[in-house]
């Protein structure tokens, strides 16, 4: 079965899902295809990735954890790209790494392009957690598993045979789906009040018996439309569009925003052994405008424009405003096409978007102690669960090469 057919149905599996867990993300998707309906200068072929894209977020415990869903990634055609670290790029508590798995050939990434932004926490991190906390959660986290036996034996198997078989096809999108639904279980309301005070993510993530799908993020061509219309559907909005916003030039890298954080109910069970029910804001409905994928050497430029105080000015100022301009002074990633000069699509993450996404749902900021050691290896313990992560520069100077 090729890899690209099986992200298509997991993508499609996994929104039906989402928007039966979350109405609000239902509507989200109808308005961006309504929206997005109404750019008839796009190109058929571009109309069709865009309104079909998506990238889910998912957040694991422990690189082991991710180690195993690689494996199950890897039959989606979904590989490790870039590493990011959300520990500093917020004043919120967000002690997580993280990486993207997504296709990293240029055909796969437009036949289907699903990407998942994949979380890990970092319980040895003492500006978060004592030696005490890190022992429990390393604990509760490795007693659990997240895949189901059968799951788990379609993977190895599928591994070992060099790729999944059109009669077992079916049941393991069933079954990854259902690995990433949210379990209604009921959780220990103790535990998850002492992680909720240091972080809600890290409730989350160790507070939770399994793992699941936080959010699912289509595409549009214009957010700031999409932003101004679901506002005056009256959704409550997070209060800003994160990442670099419209300026002369192309739009480059990602733009992101979403709906805040819907207060969920889940059942807690407290020392007396009564069950209670508590409501929590963990999922949004996140959506994203995509970009032009630029250079080293553009991203610097970008990111000191980000940091200014008026970055539309500052953009202008440091950037030429036409494609090919930006493209002759090594800012941004090109190829040529029957139709003349392109820009790539930028196929990643920004972790100060990300974090800003992550700290706009939170119901509160959490803890952290700057005094504490951070865990300065978190980044590279996560490479090295993972084997390979790939370079995403290097895959877009690759892809620039490729006619």
């Amino acid at each position: 079965m090729p890899s690209s057919r099986l992200r298509t149905q997991l993508a499609a599996g996994l929104s039906a899902m989402y928007a039966a867990e979350v109405p609000l993300y239902g509507a989200l998707v109808d308005t961006c295809g309504r929206l997005n309906a109404g750019h008839f200068d796009q190109t058929p072929a571009v109309h069709g990735r865009v309104g079909q894209e998506r990238h889910g977020a998912v957040r694991f415990g422990s690189t082991d954890e991710v180690a195993q869903f690689a494996k199950l990634f890897g039959l989606f055609g979904m590989y490790p790209v870039g590493l990011y670290d959300l520990r500093d790029t917020a004043s919120s508590s967000l002690p997580i790494v993280a990486t993207a798995f997504r296709p990293i050939d240029a055909t796969e990434l437009q036949t289907n392009p699903f990407r998942l932004f994949t979380s890990v926490l970092v319980p040895s991190d003492r500006r978060y957690f004592s030696e005490q906390l890190q022992v429990q959660i390393e604990e509760h986290v490795n007693a659990r598993e997240l895949m189901s036996p059968e799951l788990a034996d379609l993977v190895e198997h599928a591994t070992d045979s060099g790729g999944v078989s059109r009669e077992n096809a079916g049941r393991l999108i069933e079954l990854t789906i259902d690995a990433l639904r949210l379990d209604s279980g009921a959780l220990d309301e103790a535990w998850n009040a002492e992680l909720h005070a240091i972080s809600p993510v890290a409730a989350d993530i160790a507070g939770a018996r399994s793992t699941h799908l936080n959010h699912l993020t289509p595409r549009v061509f214009d957010i700031d439309e999409l932003y101004a219309d679901m506002e005056a559907q009256g959704v409550a909005m997070i209060d800003k569009i994160q990442g670099p916003p419209q300026w002369d030039g192309p739009l480059l890298l990602l733009r992101q925003t979403s709906f805040r954080a819907l207060d969920e109910a889940r059942t807690m069970i407290g020392s007396d052994g009564i069950e209670r029910q508590q409501h929590v804001r963990v999922r949004f409905g996140e959506v994203e405008q995509r970009g032009v994928a630029v250079t080293p050497k553009g991203r610097l430029v970008v990111d000191e424009a980000m940091a200014s105080d008026d970055v539309v000015a500052a953009l202008n100022d440091s950037l030429p405003s036409s494609l090919n301009q930006l493209a002759e002074a090594g800012y941004v990633y090109v190829q040529q096409t029957h139709d003349g000069l392109e820009g790539i699509t930028y196929e990643d993450f920004l972790p100060a978007s990300a974090a800003g996404i992550f700290e706009s749902n939170l119901d509160h900021a959490g803890t952290k102690d700057a005094t504490a050691p951070g865990a300065a290896a978190a980044l590279a313990r996560l490479n090295d669960a993972l084997g390979h992560v790939h370079d995403p520069y290097a895959l877009y100077e690759q892809q620039s090469l490729d006619v």
